[in-house]
């Protein structure tokens, strides 16, 4: 099963290409970032993840306000332009979930006081259990949002060992 574990990877250069952007002060690198958040998970979708896992986070940051560099526009835009290409089936109930559980997990982020942002996680585990999810794509959810976070210890180590960023 190696689905999930693409999934960490594209979570993880995500939140490395927000970075960049917005921490990091080096836009240059992030469009490559961003592809390579794409090109994970499209590749995941090709091993048993749910397309609407990666429709879902796309749709949720976007009602968010999110989507707010190219670098983001174009790993959407590539997500769902491979998703139709790979005409893969997206199931409505599934694609409305994960757009709700990633919004709400966009906005109570900045009043959530331990940075965790618990709301894909329980989402991932109590859709599982209630059967909308299947096994690989509630694995997949939770190995995004982790590699997410590794990727923000990350950025968090390296602002803390340069505080001087050029």
């Amino acid at each position: 099963m190696i689905g999930p574990e693409l999934a960490a990877v594209s979570g993880f250069a995500l939140k490395i290409t927000d970075d960049l952007v917005d921490e990091l002060s080096r836009p240059q690198w992030a469009l490559l970032c961003g592809l390579v958040a794409a090109a994970a998970a499209l590749a995941s979708v090709t091993t048993g993840v749910r397309p609407d896992l990666y429709l879902g986070l796309v749709l949720g940051n976007a009602v968010a306000g999110k989507l707010d560099e190219i670098s983001h526009l174009v790993a959407a835009a590539i997500i769902a332009l491979g998703v139709l290409i790979m005409r893969t089936e997206v199931t409505p109930l599934i694609l409305l979930v994960i757009t709700v559980l990633a919004t709400l997990d966009e906005v109570i982020h900045p009043v959530e006081p331990t940075g965790l942002r618990p709301v894909l996680k329980i989402g991932a585990v109590v859709t599982w259990a209630l059967g909308i999810l299947d096994d690989v794509t509630a694995l997949a959810v939770i190995a995004f949002d982790l590699g997410y976070h590794a990727a923000e210890l990350l950025t968090g180590a390296i602002m803390c060992s340069n505080p001087i960023r050029a």
